[in-house]
């Protein structure tokens, strides 16, 4: 019996993990390609590129909307959480990112971010799988 609960738990966290990297991983490569696009198009019309902080912070933004309507689909909490962890990180890299010229304000910034995520996860009284991908994006976005 023992063993069966310990697969309930590991294998959904080794889900997580695999499915919230390739995720991340589509996502920043998703968002390098609107990056390079929002360049050109700006460096062709306006003769200046518009700031990375700016394109990264609305891409986080636009990664929050789409887990939002994620979230409000009948999947499973397992797919869900593995969603998770892409806002997750988009957000606490962000913060970070836009403070990258004082390291100590920057890791201030992905701190509170993550402890607003994790109080939100808290409030909504999500399962431990939202806590884990958080902690996964978070872990990912802090090494970044």
């Amino acid at each position: 019996m023992e063993k069966e609960s310990h697969r309930k738990i590991i294998i959904p966290m080794i889900q997580i993990t695999l499915a919230g990297i390739v995720l991340m991983g589509l996502a920043y490569t998703l968002y390098a390609l609107l990056h390079i696009i929002v360049t050109r198009v700006s460096l062709a019309v306006a003769a200046t590129a518009i700031p990375t902080a700016y394109t990264r912070a609305v891409f986080a933004l636009i990664m929050v909307l789409a887990y939002w309507l994620v979230s409000r689909t009948h999947w499973k909490d397992l797919y869900k959480s593995a969603c998770l962890t892409v806002p997750t990180a988009s957000l606490i890299l962000a913060a970070g990112i836009g403070l990258y010229q004082w390291p100590a304000a920057a890791w201030a910034a992905k701190l509170v971010m993550l402890a607003f995520i994790m109080l939100f996860l808290y409030k909504a009284r999500k399962t431990w799988m939202y806590f884990y991908a958080a902690a996964i994006a978070a872990l990912v976005a802090m090494i970044y």
